[in-house]
């Protein structure tokens, strides 16, 4: 046996022994201490069942622990450092004829000097308590040791006892006991009796630490505090320590009774890691879609009911709809702080506006409340900042604190979910958004409904739950049914009607052997796969990242070959009304062709190169480019062929009604025909796209409904003008009927 050993055991034997009647003593120097002390048990109140050790400036002192004590009693203490105890309710009484007390003694080591390891281990362990009960005092139940979390403890942390073999004559500390976090506080509850510590491993990295906790067999909760602790180390979190952590809490979800305020904790940390990091990891695993959906997933699952639990970015509340007649919250603001008032009954903004100090609320409709089973509750998260909500794109664009709502599973929702946010005359106009997120889906926001301004607060209303917010953006702002109808029955006409100018190509032959009506075939072929693809790219899923890129790519090169061959059209125009006389082209076609469906590749690979993600990341429901792709790829080019197409419009216009010219295809009147050619060209050169971008620059939503009811009536003017109102080709579908007749008849 080496001499530590030998020397603890022969301390501890002794002193158990020591016989002075009923006598306690301590003895404490500065590196360890003895407390021999009377069991507590109900029928003598004046014994102790543990002792505590409390700073006091510089210096440390003990007390004894009288009566029961729970670990949350405990931490009431002031100053409290560590502490020892059993648990008294489970102490037998001693027989009464017995002419001596059995004492309980309790050791305390500052320092490990007296536990030397054979083997070197990566254990470091902190101050080391010894109990020992005598074999006349009856007890089975558990022995508690208490540590104060300092930033040194942010390692990661083992039960530990100091186990002696006596066929080797060495000893080794061997992990064992349940650890937890409470407050501040490391606590090992340990089954057992001896020399207990709770040891430091000198494993350092975070992302060894967490592998080990995920592949570790130990408690649920023992897992959530060493993963509270290591998420205090969340400046030094990469990418892969996020995953980890969702991993983590992915397998601990099915759990009922994991603490929520340290869950809270742990979700409130990890909205302090560096956000490139949150942004890398989101990319490569969807990390913190992970996260949100256990969290989600965790709460749902755990057996509390009626409570909240608040830290420092992130609130999260459990509500039973059966027991409460729970209608929301009102999340309030008090000193820098938010808390939330529980709103009961038929709760309704004017209830809100009683509070000075709203910041936000959200109201759950009758119709809902009443819709979800008995004993139904209620799940909601509050998330202070959009640290955890990341895109793959990223945006500049500010975000509100974040709902999340979770209801018992039902096909359709009743009532809406509304949510209040009070903003300031400063705040810019708000978009309602819900982040669109499973499984297999990254996660994007989505714009869902309009926000009603109910100054000061701003409401959004939404039929479903999720992670809701109030996002500040500028696309898609004029979200209607009516243009959505709008736009659809005017592409269906436009598309039936470049189907007849095409089907006129197919039929004559002399039609189509016109310059002019070959290179009017290729506008309309853009027209119509661009048509298609629109409809086509708001089918396919922005996770389908192949699918969507692909489909992306082919939408954004139809609308700028669109109007590539609408500069075209400009510029044959220009050359037939205003140079009158210049020389006919060589290669028209050919160099036309080139052109229009050469030049449309430059933006599409620009942005293909440098940017792929574009085509995946837009908030529009599309697949189509976002961010730096839309502004340089879509509207720069879109912009110049626009500009171009003016200055051209303008001039035709001013030219014809300066000059006679024939009416060759209408037989009508100069007038009539300068107003004509003035609406055909209006539609062909694309000035209608003008309206859209007036709408765009907030100009108000008229030009939106100008917009998307005279740009997509373009193929059906093209229709009007080639095919209804021109002489030469209604003559061709003339005959065509003519000798379709005839040829019946004979």
């Amino acid at each position: 046996m080496r001499a530590t050993d030998a020397l603890l055991e022969m301390m501890s034997d002794d002193l158990i022994g020591y016989r002075l009647g009923s006598d306690e003593f301590e003895l404490i120097n500065d590196h360890f201490g003895f407390f021999r002390v009377k069991p507590y048990v109900y029928v003598q109140s004046s014994a102790s069942n543990g002792i505590i050790v409390q700073s006091v400036g510089k210096e440390q002192i003990t007390t004894k622990l009288i009566g029961p004590n729970s670990p949350e009693q405990i931490m009431n203490y002031e100053n409290l450092e560590s502490a020892v105890w059993i648990n008294s309710v489970e102490l037998m009484p001693q027989p009464i004829t017995s002419q001596e007390v059995e004492l309980i003694l309790f050791t305390l080591f500052l320092d490990d000097g007296f536990f030397t390891e054979a083997l070197n281990t990566s254990k470091n362990v902190t101050k080391i308590f010894g109990v020992r009960i005598p074999a006349l005092v009856s007890y089975d139940g558990p022995v508690w040791i208490l540590h104060r979390i300092n930033s040194d403890t942010y390692k990661m942390q083992t039960c530990e006892y100091w186990n002696y073999d006596i066929e080797l004559k060495r000893g080794s500390w061997e992990s064992d006991g349940e650890f937890q976090i409470i407050s501040n506080f490391s606590i090992c509850k340990y089954n057992r009796r001896g020399y207990l510590a709770i040891a430091l491993t000198d494993i350092d990295d975070v992302t060894e630490l967490l592998t080990i906790i995920f592949q570790s067999n130990s408690t649920v909760s023992e897992k959530m505090s060493k993963l509270l602790i290591l998420s205090q180390r969340y400046r030094e979190f990469t990418s892969i320590d996020v995953y980890l952590v969702g991993q983590i809490l992915e397998q601990v979800s099915p759990s009922v009774d994991i603490d929520l305020d340290i869950l809270a904790r742990i979700i409130s940390n990890m909205h302090k890691v560096k956000s490139d990091v949150l942004s890398q990891c989101q990319k490569e695993y969807a990390a913190t879609d992970l996260i949100l959906r256990y969290v989600d997933v965790i709460i749902q699952n755990n057996n509390q009911s009626n409570v909240w639990f608040s830290a420092e970015n992130c609130m999260l509340l459990i509500y039973d709809l059966d027991e409460t007649n729970f209608t929301g919250f009102a999340l309030l603001n008090v000193n820098h702080s938010f808390r939330p008032e529980i709103l009961e009954g038929d709760a309704n903004i004017l209830d809100l506006l009683e509070y000075d100090n709203l910041d936000s609320a959200v109201l759950l409709n009758s119709k809902l409340k009443n819709q979800t089973e008995d004993s139904a509750k209620v799940v909601l998260t509050v998330y202070y900042n959009d640290a955890l909500f990341n895109e793959k794109k990223s945006r500049e664009e500010s975000i509100s604190k974040i709902f999340g709502v979770v209801l018992p599973v039902s096909p359709d929702y009743e009532g809406p979910v509304s949510v209040y946010h009070k903003v300031t005359k400063n705040d810019s106009h708000g978009e309602c958004a819900y982040w669109n997120y499973d499984e297999s889906t990254p996660g994007l926001w989505k714009d869902d409904s309009d926000s009603l301004d109910l100054t000061p607060l701003v409401l959004c209303k939404y039929w479903h739950t999720t992670h809701f917010g109030l996002l500040l953006l500028d696309d898609d702002k004029y979200d209607d049914a009516v243009l959505d109808w709008i736009t659809a029955i005017n592409c269906t006409i436009s598309f039936l009607g470049m189907c007849v100018i095409v089907l006129t190509a197919i039929l004559f032959q002399k039609w189509r052997n016109k310059v002019g009506n070959q290179l009017l075939l290729h506008f309309v072929l853009s027209s119509m796969l661009q048509l298609l693809l629109f409809y086509v790219s708001s089918t396919v899923s922005q996770s389908d990242n192949v699918g969507c890129t692909f489909t992306g790519v082919l939408l954004h090169y139809s609308i700028i070959s669109q109007f590539c061959w609408m500069l075209v059209i400009a510029i044959l125009q220009f050359k037939r009304f205003v140079v009158v006389f210049g020389g006919h082209s060589e290669y028209l076609q050919l160099k036309s062709c080139l052109f229009a469906w050469g030049c449309p590749l430059i933006p599409v690979l620009g942005v293909l190169v440098f940017d792929a993600d574009s085509y995946v990341s837009g908030k529009v429901g599309l697949c189509y480019p976002s961010g730096y792709g839309l502004y340089l790829a879509v509207w720069l080019p879109i912009c110049i062929a626009l500009i171009i197409n003016g200055f051209i419009f303008a001039y035709i216009v001013n030219n014809v009604t300066q000059k006679r010219i024939e009416c060759t295809h209408f037989g009508t009147d100069d007038t009539i025909y300068h107003w004509i050619l003035a609406f055909f060209l209006f539609f062909m050169l694309g000035m209608t796209w003008i309206f859209g971008f007036l709408a765009e620059l907030d100009f108000g939503v008229v030009f939106e409904y100008f917009f998307c009811t005279l740009a997509t009536l373009q193929g059906f003017v093209m229709f009007l003008f080639f095919i209804l109102f021109n002489k030469n080709t209604r003559y061709f579908y003339t005959q065509l009927i003519k000798l379709k007749y005839y040829t019946k008849n004979f």
